[in-house]
Order: C-alpha cells, then structure tokens, then sequence
C-alpha cells in the first residue's frame, strides 16, 4: 500500500484508541490490541519505507514510535489509566500526588516487611500467599477502575490509579525477591 504524507500525518495526530480501531474506554479487547499492533508494526516498519523520501521515512519513524508508545501504554492498566485521565484534561502526576489514606499506606508497610522477611528467611514458600493477595488486590482494582471509567468518575479512578502503582511497585519488589531467593 501506498501510503501519502497526509494519511500518515493524519494517524500521528490521532489519540491512541483511534491508533488501533478500538473504542475509548478502560475495559479494552488486550487480544484485539496484540493483533493490530501487530499489523501496524508490519504496515509502518521503518524498514519498508527505506527507499522513501526524507520526509515519508521521518514520518514514519514518528508513527512507529507512536505505535510502541500506544501499544505500551494501552496494554498496561496502570498508563491506560492515566492517559485515559490525560484524555478527559486530567493530569496524574504519580511521582508528586502520592496522597493515600492512612491505611492503606499501613498495609502496604506491612506488605513489604513480609515481603523483606521472607528474603531473610530465605523461604520462597513465604512469597506464595503475597502474590496471591496481590494479585487478587490488584485484579479488584482494576475491575473498579473499570466501572469508575464508564461512569466517568475521574476523581475517584485518579485515587485507584495512585493505589494500583503501589501495587506494581510491591509486585516489581515481590519479583525482585523470589530472585533474590532463588540465586542465594
């Protein structure tokens, strides 16, 4: 297919629901965005376009870039998130709003302290209930940002969104642990 300067400056201005024919929203299709990344990927390889002009080739360059971006971004519940709040003119800034109630900040601490006795123990088996409490924790967050979206609640979904990153970051040191386990 051919593709012409305006077709292709057309797609980088679209939002990244558009990107990939799906429908804005935070419950999205993860099997329907693998395959058209897939096909975008194939369709905008910088590599077809070698033999292009400079300015078709520069393009495109920008249009993959924008596609891993999308891709990334839609794939990830916690960025999906986020830039669906962008999209309603909402900036969450994760490393400067970090404002949770109490208790929920008492239960990560404590998340953490099983987690680091576990690694001193060295007993993986320690680790097992964590990951499951986790990852149903984490599950039930995002099932509640999904109502939240659809309503349209971005206030309430910016405070679950601040929850679901302390989550990713207890499951990045909850990995970090079990190879920390395994290698001693």
């Amino acid at each position: 297919m051919i593709y012409t300067l305006k077709h292709l400056q057309q797609l980088l201005t679209t939002n990244y629901f558009q990107l990939f024919g799906l429908p804005a929203g935070y419950d999205i299709d993860l099997k329907l965005l693998h395959a058209n990344f897939l096909n975008l990927q194939k369709q905008f390889h910088p590599d077809c376009f070698v033999n292009s002009d400079v300015q078709l080739t520069q393009l495109v360059l920008l249009l993959s870039s924008k596609i891993n971006q999308a891709y990334t971004t839609l794939k990830s519940p916690l960025l999906r998130g986020i830039y669906l709040l962008k999209q309603a003119n909402i900036e969450l800034n994760l490393a400067q709003d970090t404002q949770l109630p109490q208790s929920f900040l008492l239960l990560q601490m404590e998340v953490h302290e099983q987690i680091e006795d576990a690694v001193m123990a060295n007993d993986i088996q320690q680790l097992e209930p964590i990951k499951t409490q986790l990852t149903l924790s984490e599950n039930n967050l995002i099932a509640e940002l999904g109502n939240l979206f659809v309503k349209e609640d971005y206030i309430q979904a910016s405070e679950c969104l601040k929850q679901l990153s302390f989550y990713e970051r207890l499951k990045t040191r909850l990995l970090s642990a079990y190879e920390q386990i395994i290698e001693d």
